[in-house]
């Protein structure tokens, strides 16, 4: 999966490339991570979800995931603490963001490739094997962890 807008230039062979998950990893020497357990995660947990999932598991699993995905790549860090669901108004978006949290909290783990990017959002840029110079290709819609941060020259440069 490329990051779409990120372009880098290979400042040893000149070559343009998307920059990919592959590619982080090799660069970072990120470790291969374990599974997302969210299955195992969701069982006899009590949540807003609990009943639907007890009726069509598959997809509110998938429903699940989904929100889960969207609320860990809109943290721009990676990192289940950046979440405060207490500072919205008592309801049902912050019972809900509050029970995503939690389960983000008890499973520990990030789903690919979302592991790889952590992994590159806490490395230094000494620790990186080969610079990654980005082009210029700024992008309006593209979200804060594959932009804001992950852009940032710190991080790529050496």
């Amino acid at each position: 999966m490329r990051l779409d807008p990120l372009i880098t230039r290979s400042p040893m062979t000149g070559a343009v490339r998307h920059v990919t998950e592959d590619l982080l990893r090799e660069v970072y020497l990120a470790p291969a991570f374990a599974g997302f357990p969210l299955q195992e995660a969701l069982t006899d947990r009590k949540a807003p979800w609990s009943e639907s999932l007890s009726l069509a598991p598959l997809e509110t699993t998938a429903a699940i995931e989904a929100a889960l995905i969207s609320v860990m790549r809109a943290t721009g860090t990676l990192d289940h603490s950046a979440l405060h669901p207490d500072m919205l108004p008592e309801g049902r978006a912050r019972n809900h963001l509050t029970r995503l949290r939690d389960l983000w909290r008890d499973i520990g783990a990030l789903p690919a490739p979302l592991g790889v990017y952590a992994h590159v959002l806490k490395s230094h840029a000494a620790n990186v094997l080969e610079p990654l110079p980005m082009l210029d290709a700024k992008c309006a819609h593209a979200d804060p962890v594959s932009y804001t941060h992950l852009t940032l020259p710190t991080i790529y440069s050496v």
